[in-house]
C-alpha cells in the first residue's frame, strides 16, 4: 500500500467508525462498516498530516493542510505546509499548482486519469477493498480519546 492509500485508509478509519473496534468484530468487519457508511458520504472535510518518502533519494517530504471532497468528483486539497500548495477538481479536470517543488507551473490532468485517484481517494480505497488489499487486524491505539484498531 502506498503512503498515500495508507494514510487515507488511516483517514477514514479515524473518520467514519463510530463503535469501538474490538477482537470480536475483527478488522474485516470494520472494513465492511466504513465502506458501507462511505456508500452514503457525499461530503468529506479533513484535516491531514503526510509524510512521503523517496527511497531512491533518501528523502522525506511532509506536509500538512485541508482535504474537501464532494462526490462525485469535486475535491480541494488546500497545504497550509507548504503553505500556497493546491489540487483542484472540478470532476472533468484535476488542477495541480505546487510551487514548493515546481514552481511557475500548473499541471491540467483530465479527471478521467491519474486525477480520479486523487479526486475520490477513499473511494478508491474504500469501493472495492477485497478486490484491492488484504485485510487484516492491526495495533489497538487511541485516536482523539477513543480506542480504534490502526
Amino acid at each position: 500500500m502506498t503512503k498515500l492509500t495508507h494514510a487515507a485508509a488511516v483517514m477514514a478509519l479515524t473518520f467514519v467508525v463510530s463503535a469501538p473496534l474490538t477482537a470480536q468484530n475483527g478488522a474485516e468487519t470494520a472494513y465492511d462498516r466504513i465502506a458501507k457508511a462511505w456508500k452514503d458520504t457525499r461530503t468529506l472535510e479533513a484535516n491531514f498530516d503526510q509524510k512521503i518518502t523517496n527511497p531512491l533519494l533518501g528523502r522525506s517530504v511532509t506536509s500538512k493542510g485541508v482535504f474537501l471532497q464532494e462526490r462525485p468528483g469535486k475535491v480541494s486539497i488546500t497545504f497550509t505546509q507548504p503553505a500556497g500548495d493546491r489540487i483542484v477538481g472540478d470532476g472533468k479536470t484535476l488542477w495541480v499548482y505546487l510551487p514548493s517543488s515546481a514552481p511557475g507551473q500548473v499541471l491540467k490532468l483530465p479527471g478521467d486519469a491519474d486525477g480520479a485517484v486523487v479526486a475520490d481517494l477513499l473511494g478508491q480505497l474504500l469501493e472495492t477493498p477485497k478486490r484491492a488489499f488484504i485485510i487484516s487486524g492491526g495495533d489497538a491505539v487511541t485516536i482523539d480519546g477513543r480506542a480504534t484498531r490502526r
